[in-house]
């Protein structure tokens, strides 16, 4: 049984080039894309080659390139997700259009060639640096006969295929073939095909990309293997052991207060047709991951369970709201009669569902609180470290304000919701009459129908300023802030 000591060094390696991260990257890559879908979303793959590479880009300049691009891909692929949506509506509202896909898809494959040739050209010169500069020499050839040139060649051939894949069946949409009531005997319309093509060009697209995982896989592995390699991953982590610390503990923080942030802002309810279309589930679990970063173990702990409780009613909440008016409309004569009786599970669970995301949002006004005493102010002499110091009570007030908006927001939430179910009758008159209603027909209508609105700006509000003070809470607790008030 290894010890732990012999597996430090590993540990310490993986900080700088985590060849592991690097292999489950490139898996999230080599499934095929369909225009801009594909079953394992590329933008997390260039996340994952993103972070592998980000220390070694620091310690070995030619992994630079790399990581620039790998950046760059990054936010490329998460640009597809809005342009998927624009597809969608394109070819659900007019077919005809369906050609302007093959420019979405033409155009997202180039801009990757663009990027994604020269990363993985350098990453894999970043090997040959450590083979030739460094001494390690199964980056150059493992032995089985993974050579670092032959890998390159394939994962740009790769790519290639890949992007073309994408595309090249969308192009028989560009064809202008169109029925005028008299065609040329033996005319065949080439859309027929695109089945045919998109198939075909799924299977080379995924034959090649497994050839080339394969490949990666056995290269990968033999480096992880390599005594040569972890020696030097690990002298190079030896080196930079203090500012590792301080990186992993300014990350931590950045990641804290990015899904604190977050969940204030799926927290806002913009209600359309009584659907959240930022459900609080997102909200819950950015909650979550922010209890799970802090420094607290006990609030962590205590705060994951509340998070967790907040995100099953939030889940059970967009259920039987979405059930109960997906039967019941306000104009319906039925809803009045079921409103009183099967609306009344959606209010409770709207309140419970408040009263956690309050506790949530309690719980992590108290861990602010403790940062702004811990983290800001650390220029100022010793005695002068007490709450009334001017850094902390302007903080420490502000802090208290967003719990009290919170407190205002989380009661509104279930209020409205009751009163938007008061409902008020009309009679459609003759002028009234139209292809909808019929003249002499009784019309309800919710009476407080103007609460949504009131509901959408308070939660915007709540967002925008807990936004900021998180902003202005990390700015104070950077170290650029302490040197400032040092001096």
């Amino acid at each position: 049984m290894k010890n732990k000591d012999t597996l430090a060094p590993k540990k310490q390696g993986n900080r700088i080039l985590s060849l592991r991260m690097l292999f489950v990257g490139c898996v999230f890559l080599c499934n095929p894309n369909l225009n801009l879908f594909d079953l394992l979303p590329d933008a997390v793959g260039y996340g994952l080659l993103l972070l592998a590479v980000r220390r070694a880009s620091e310690v070995f300049q030619h992994f630079d390139t790399a990581y620039c691009n790998f950046q760059r891909l990054f936010w490329i692929n998460i640009a597809k997700v809005p342009a998927i949506l624009v597809m969608m509506y394109i070819t659900g509202t007019n077919a005809a259009e369906r050609g302007l896909i093959t420019v979405f898809a033409l155009s997202f494959a180039v801009l990757e060639w663009i990027f994604a040739l020269p990363a993985f050209r350098a990453l894999f010169e970043g090997f040959t640096y450590l083979g030739e500069r460094e001494g390690v020499l199964c980056t150059l050839r493992t032995q089985d006969g993974k050579s670092v040139d032959k890998l390159s060649l394939l994962s740009i051939a790769f790519l290639i295929v890949k992007g073309a894949c994408s595309f090249l069946p969308e192009l028989v949409f560009l064809s202008s073939f169109e029925y005028n009531g008299s065609l040329e005997i033996g005319a065949v319309n080439p859309k027929v095909f695109y089945p045919f093509f998109t198939a075909v060009g799924l299977i080379v697209s995924l034959v090649v990309g497994l050839i080339w995982i394969f490949a990666l896989k056995s290269y990968f592995g033999a480096l992880r293997r390599d005594e040569q390699m972890q020696d030097l991953l690990a002298q190079k982590a030896s080196l930079l052991a203090d500012e590792l610390c301080a990186s992993d503990e300014k990350r931590r923080r950045r990641t804290f207060f990015f899904f604190l942030s977050a969940g204030f802002v799926f927290a806002v309810d913009p209600l359309i047709g009584n659907r959240d279309l930022l459900p609080n589930a997102f909200a819950a679990l950015a909650f979550f991951f922010a209890f799970a970063l802090a420094e607290n173990e006990a609030a962590s702990k205590k705060g994951k369970l509340i998070s967790l409780i907040y995100l099953a009613l939030s889940v059970a909440e967009n259920v039987l709201s979405a059930s109960f008016f997906a039967r019941f409309k306000l104009t319906d004569i039925a809803f009045r009669d079921a409103a009183l009786g099967r609306y009344i599970p959606v209010v409770g669970l709207r309140l419970l569902e408040s009263a956690f995301f309050f506790l949530c949002v309690l719980l992590l006004m108290a861990l602010l609180r403790q940062f702004v005493l811990t983290h800001t102010g650390r220029g100022l002499r010793p005695q002068d470290l007490v709450i009334r110091n001017e850094v902390h009570a302007t903080l420490l007030s502000r802090i208290k304000r967003l719990s009290v908006f919170s407190v205002i927001y989380a009661l509104l939430r279930p209020i409205s919701a009751v009163l938007m179910t008061v409902t008020t009758s009309h009679v459609v008159t003759e002028e009234e009459a139209n292809q909808f209603y019929s003249e002499g027909e009784t019309v309800y209508s919710s009476a407080f129908s103007w609460l949504w609105i009131l509901l959408l700006v308070l939660g915007v509000a709540l967002a925008v300023y807990a936004f900021y003070l998180i902003k202005e809470i990390k700015s104070e607790s950077s170290p650029e802030a302490t040197e400032k008030v040092e001096e």
